[in-house]
């Protein structure tokens, strides 16, 4: 999960509170430039995935 820290429409506490329904979900990755459309930053989102799921 990435989250973006200038996001005004769902934010760190909406995101924080999804985690914790979403079974296995690992600690957020906080970009701090990003708002709400994280995909603008795909490849550091892709690379932390590839790296969590040990896929290299």
């Amino acid at each position: 999960m990435a989250i973006g820290a200038q996001d005004h429409v769902l934010g760190e506490p909406v995101m924080r509170a999804l985690q914790q329904v979403i079974r296995g979900c690992p600690e957020p990755m906080i970009l701090p430039q990003a708002g709400h459309f994280v995909q603008e930053h795909g490849e550091t989102i892709a690379t932390a995935a590839l790296a969590h799921f040990a896929i290299r």
